[in-house]
């Protein structure tokens, strides 16, 4: 039981540290930011990063509700960076807040699809 109280907060540290490395990033002014190699594309990095942050959240915690309010807050996050950005001399993207949803979201059904796998294998050890 202590170790998956150690395990569960570990991954809350890596969704605080996630969460900060998506904000200065995001927030930092254009001309900062090293150009694309073009391996991936904006939208891509935008829904791997929020897919890191969501699984960092789903396994932070084994209860449903404080989870959800880590995605939503994870969710609020990337929609008030969006607003934030033109004071920063970059541009407000919708397809930014879609490419982020789709992560958070990918991250909630990967995560389920986990413990229904889980359920099958061990179901005498689910909760």
């Amino acid at each position: 039981m202590r170790r998956q109280v150690e395990n569960k907060r570990w991954f809350l540290g890596a969704w605080y540290i996630s969460s900060v490395m998506i904000c200065v990033g995001s927030l930092m002014p254009i001309q900062n930011i090293p150009l694309s190699s073009g391996i991936l594309s904006d939208k891509l990095m935008h829904a791997m990063a929020y897919l890191i942050l969501g699984m960092s959240a789903l396994l932070s915690d084994a209860v449903w509700s404080r989870q959800m309010r880590l995605i939503l807050f994870s969710f609020f996050m990337g929609c008030l960076i969006e607003f934030i950005q033109p004071l920063t001399g970059r541009f407000f993207e919708f397809y930014d807040i879609l490419a982020n949803s789709i992560g958070l979201l990918f991250a909630v059904f990967m995560y389920s699809c986990g413990i229904l796998i889980l359920k099958k294998i061990r179901p005498d050890e689910m909760v």
